[in-house]
């Protein structure tokens, strides 16, 4: 670690002087000391990396005698940091001024999101009538969810143009030009993964893409947010975020608490979810919230819910000053117990059972005190409830419990924590790479990619009411998030361009997509030998596919065992494959062209090529019969690339 950057820091200011390597006294162990502080110096094209160069550039012009100092690499890592911050200042100031600059124009977007109103008044009878139908559907499923928001639509509209200016900005200043738009078919797939986690069915893209109205991705957008399977498709992530999978009965209880999240994500905003999770009481059975509590993705432990809280509420890697001071960041081992004193009333010390009978009491004679007599945890520090930044739980707050405090003081709007870790995760899931990365580790060593960007997210998230589905609209509507993920000749690279949101990422299916979307297009799993395919088989197979964390979206982790079991599965490939191609080849006199654009459609979302047409064709009429060169065909499709990852 301390030679490297060494040579390479050396070797840059020189070249960039044309002149000598400058001197430095025994700078190794203060170049070591610059990583240990702010560990981002170390990846190349970082914010800081970038900034902490620009520094050492103008100080060799500037100010030579700065490297004669032993200690400059640590001095110029600070140097850098604080630069960093005086800009963000100035941009947090400038992504203001932008707001109100562009309100006008955002205003005048809105406008064309409510254009159907008058393309209704201009259509026939009939055209008026089926559309009243689809439009009281809509509103049936928005009173059904009861959700009550905000901010409509215009507001989305407008932030989604802020968005856009302040990632275009950034593309300009960096001289990368960004990708063109999605076409139709590339757009109807993403949205369906990234809204329902599933492709969409074969009727409803092409009923999109037929559509010829200008504002159908909003009517869509609009449509796929008021479906009860958006809740449900959060409530599986976030599922797998809290609960253990080798929680005792994980089936029942993963489905139970499940169901009771995507009637969460369907009716209620963030903050009120949140405090259902960090401050609930009763048995599983009653209250299935407390599954968090009690069935922690971590072993069950007062620590471990500190560190899942923080790290999924606040954006924060706590756990790293369980045992001693953070070494990075400023995070002390006495903040970390001075947030596990908040969990210490719903220990059950010794009768780690009595949980599951008794449920989540609260019970103020417990205190940290006992976690110890109950065998001493690392890192251990006797400490009173005390939140974040030093202040303690104030004795008057008797009244309710130290959990219903946090959550209080957690979902407050003037904590930047916990809506800062919503709009980061936001951003990532959709747009397959976060503005702070990683996601979890938020801190000032950690510089955000966007900073106004994020900023602006966080403070439209705080003022919506934490609304997430005005969030998640407002970046899907943006131009960033509706750009091919094709890379084009010339210009910057790839990933340069992905990193800084001129083209969407590559994202790879998760587990539950991956399930889900087979089922839609081939129908339920099947029985097959060894799996039960009726209650377990989901959780099963997305435990074999599936990875725990926070794995990021464009990492590809499977291997051959996924591929084989993908490939030989009787679960999807066999019967279900058999009923997909006799849907699709009905009547039998069917052409064969039409047949095979139907297939990829259902399996990928757009239609062939002209050279997959011409591929296919003599493929399937070599078979033995239609059906088995169509069922050959459909296995072929599902084993490409192409559906296994999210464009």
């Amino acid at each position: 670690m301390k030679l490297v950057l060494s040579v390479l820091l050396l070797t840059v200011v020189a070249a960039m002087a044309h002149a000598a390597p400058v001197p430095a006294q025994n700078p190794e162990r203060w170049e070591a000391a610059a990583i240990l502080k702010y560990p981002a110096l170390r990846e190349q094209g970082s914010p800081l990396n970038k900034q902490f160069l620009a520094v050492v550039a103008a100080k060799r012009q500037s100010e030579p005698a700065f490297f004669n100092q032993p200690d400059w690499p640590l001095r110029a890592a600070d140097l850098a940091v604080e630069e960093i911050k005086n800009a963000e200042a100035v941009a947090k100031e400038k992504a203001m001024a932008d707001e109100q600059a562009a309100k006008a124009k955002g205003e005048a977007e809105a406008k064309k999101v409510k254009a159907g109103i008058a393309t209704k008044q201009a259509s026939t009878p009939d055209q008026r009538g089926e559309m009243d139908r689809k439009d009281a559907k809509q509103e049936s499923d928005r009173s059904k969810t009861g959700w009550i928001a905000k901010f409509g639509a215009g507001e989305a509209v407008e932030l989604a143009g802020l968005i856009d200016q302040q990632i275009e900005a950034r593309l300009s200043k960096e001289g990368v030009r960004a990708a063109a738009l999605a076409d139709d078919a590339e757009f109807v797939r993403r949205i369906y993964l990234d809204l329902h986690g599933e492709v969409p069915p074969l009727e409803q893209v092409k009923r999109f893409l037929a559509d010829p109205r200008p504002d159908k991705r909003a009517r869509l957008i609009d449509s796929l947010l008021a479906d009860a399977r958006y809740g449900q498709y959060l409530a599986d992530i976030w599922q797998g975020y809290l609960m253990s999978p080798l929680a005792d009965d994980p089936t029942r209880r993963a489905e139970r608490f499940r169901d009771w999240l995507a009637g969460q994500f369907n009716t209620r905003p963030w903050n009120e979810i949140a405090t259902e999770l960090i401050a609930g009481t009763g048995t599983m059975e009653d209250n299935p919230a407390v599954t968090y509590l009690i069935e922690g993705r971590l072993p069950r432990a007062v620590p471990d819910l500190t560190d899942l809280t923080s790290r999924y509420f606040l954006g924060i890697r706590l756990n790293c000053a369980q045992c001693h001071d953070h070494p990075f960041v400023k995070w002390k081992q006495e903040e970390f117990w001075g947030m596990a004193a908040f969990f210490t009333q719903i220990q059950t010390p010794k009768r780690a059972k009595q949980v599951y009978e008794k449920g989540v009491i609260d019970d103020p004679k417990l205190t940290l005190a006992n976690l110890k007599d109950a065998g001493v945890p690392d890192g251990f520090i006797q400490s009173a409830p005390t939140f974040l930044g030093g202040k303690a739980l104030s004795p008057g707050s008797g009244t309710i419990t130290h959990r219903a405090a946090l959550a209080e003081w957690m979902t407050t709007p003037e904590n930047r924590w916990f809506a800062r870790a919503a709009a980061n995760r936001t951003w990532w899931r959709l747009m397959g790479r976060a503005i702070v990365r990683p996601v979890d580790d938020m801190s000032e060593a950690n510089a955000p990619s966007h900073p106004q960007v994020l900023e602006l997210l966080t403070r439209k998230f705080v003022e919506s009411g934490f609304d997430l589905k005005f969030l998640t609209r407002a970046i899907v509507l943006s131009r960033a998030y509706q750009r091919t993920s094709q890379t084009s000749q010339g210009g910057a690279s790839p990933d340069q361009q992905a990193e800084l949101f001129g083209r969407m990422s590559i994202k790879v299916l998760s587990a539950g997509q991956l399930y889900d979307s087979l089922e839609t297009i081939s129908g339920p799993a099947a029985r097959v030998t060894g799996i039960d395919a009726r209650e377990g088989a989901r959780w099963e197979f997305t435990q074999f596919f599936g990875d725990n964390g926070d794995p990021e979206p464009t990492a590809y982790r499977r291997g051959i065992p996924h591929l084989l079991r993908q490939m030989n599965s009787g679960q999807f490939t066999g019967s279900g494959f058999d009923g997909l191609v006799a849907r699709l080849n009905s009547p039998a006199s069917r052409p064969l062209e039409e047949t095979v654009s139907d297939l990829f459609l259902t399996i990928l979302s757009r239609p062939p090529t002209g050279n997959e047409v011409r591929m296919a064709k003599p493929y399937v009429n070599q078979s033995g019969s239609a059906a088995g060169g169509l069922r050959e065909l459909a296995w072929v499709l599902v084993m490409t690339s192409e559906f296994s990852l999210n464009h």
